[in-house]
C-alpha cells in the first residue's frame, strides 16, 4: 500500500478458517503480557465517511470458493440474576488509525467511561507478525485478548477486554503494544452493567459476505463484533446490529465494529463485504 495515505472514521467467501473457545463466564478479566518494541505510539483524529474501494494489496491470500468455517462452540450460560444491571453500550471513548511501521499506539479519550463497566478495545494490524498483543491505559485498568484472528496473509484483528474497569477519564489515554505493523487500527468502547464474557468466535476468509461463527449468549446481554477487513467496498451489517463508527485507512482498509442484544442460545456477527476479512464476536452478560 502506497504511503502517508489518509485515515477516516465512518458511520457505519473464499476458502476460510477460524476459532472458539469457550470462556464460561469471564470476569475481570486482565493482566495479558504486552509485545516489547520501540514505541512509536500515534493516534488520529476520525474525519468524515466516504466511500471507498481498492484492489487487492500485495501479498494477501487469495483462497477461493467454501463457506467460512469456525472453531467448536462456547459453554452455554444462564441468564443475568434478578437484580444483576442490564447490560448496555456506553459510547465509543477513543479511536485512531494510521499507515506508519510502529509497535505501539495510544489512543485519547474524548469521554469518560461509566464508574461501573467494561471497556472493549478492538484493533486491525497490517503487514504484522505473530507474537503477544496487549494494552493499559491511564485509570490503570489491564485488558486480555479475548479474540484473535490471522487472515494467513499477515493481517490480524484481535478484541481486548478489560472487565469490570475503573472508570476511565475524559483526557485519559489507552495504549496498545503489538509486533511491528505497517498499519494498525484501534477503537476502544464502553459498557455498562457488563461483569462477564461468555463467549466468543472468530473466522474469515478471502472474500465476503463475513460471519464470526457462534458463540454462546445469554439472554439480556450484549454481541459485539468486529470485521478487519483489507480492501474492497465499505462494510455493512446485517440487521439487528447497530453499526457503530468504521475506522478506515484510505482507500479501503477498514475495521468495522458494531453491537446487538443478546438473546439465549448463540450469535454471530455477521455482514457484506467483498474482500479478504476477519471477523470477532464476543459475547456480554451483567
Amino acid at each position: 500500500m502506497a504511503a502517508g495515505r489518509a485515515t477516516s472514521e465512518q458511520g457505519g467467501g473464499g476458502a476460510a478458517v477460524g476459532s472458539s473457545s469457550a470462556t464460561g463466564s469471564l470476569g475481570a478479566v486482565g493482566g495479558q503480557s504486552s509485545q516489547p518494541g520501540a514505541p512509536n505510539g500515534s493516534s488520529t483524529n476520525s474525519a468524515q465517511p466516504h466511500d471507498s474501494s481498492s484492489p487487492s494489496k500485495p501479498g494477501q491470500s487469495s483462497a477461493s470458493g467454501g463457506a467460512p468455517s469456525t472453531g467448536g462452540g462456547n459453554q452455554p450460560t444462564s441468564a443475568p440474576p434478578p437484580g444483576a444491571q442490564h447490560p448496555a453500550y456506553a459510547g465509543r471513548l477513543a479511536s485512531g488509525a494510521a499507515q506508519s511501521s510502529s509497535a505501539s499506539a495510544t489512543l485519547r479519550t474524548s469521554a469518560a467511561s461509566p464508574g461501573s463497566g467494561s471497556l472493549l478495545l478492538s484493533v486491525m494490524l497490517t503487514n504484522t507478525h505473530s507474537g503477544a498483543v496487549g494494552a493499559s491505559d491511564s485509570a490503570g485498568n489491564s485488558y486480555s485478548v479475548i479474540a484473535d484472528q490471522s487472515d494467513g496473509a499477515g493481517d490480524r484483528t484481535l478484541i481486548l477486554a478489560a472487565v469490570g474497569a475503573k472508570s476511565l477519564a475524559a483526557g485519559g489515554s489507552v495504549t496498545v503494544t503489538f509486533p511491528t505493523s505497517s498499519e494498525h487500527h484501534a477503537a476502544l468502547d464502553a459498557f455498562s452493567g457488563v461483569s462477564a464474557i461468555t463467549g466468543h468466535s472468530s473466522a474469515t476468509a478471502a472474500s465476503g459476505p463475513f460471519a464470526s461463527g457462534a458463540a454462546s449468549a445469554s439472554g439480556g446481554g450484549i454481541v459485539f463484533a468486529a470485521a478487519g477487513i483489507q480492501g474492497g467496498e465499505n462494510a455493512t451489517w446485517s440487521a439487528g446490529f447497530t453499526a457503530l463508527p468504521t475506522l478506515l485507512v484510505a482507500p479501503a482498509d477498514q475495521l468495522a465494529t458494531a453491537y446487538e442484544s443478546a438473546g439465549s442460545g448463540s450469535a454471530q456477527g455477521s455482514g457484506s463485504c467483498n474482500h479478504q476479512w476477519m471477523a470477532a464476536v464476543v459475547t456480554l452478560a451483567g
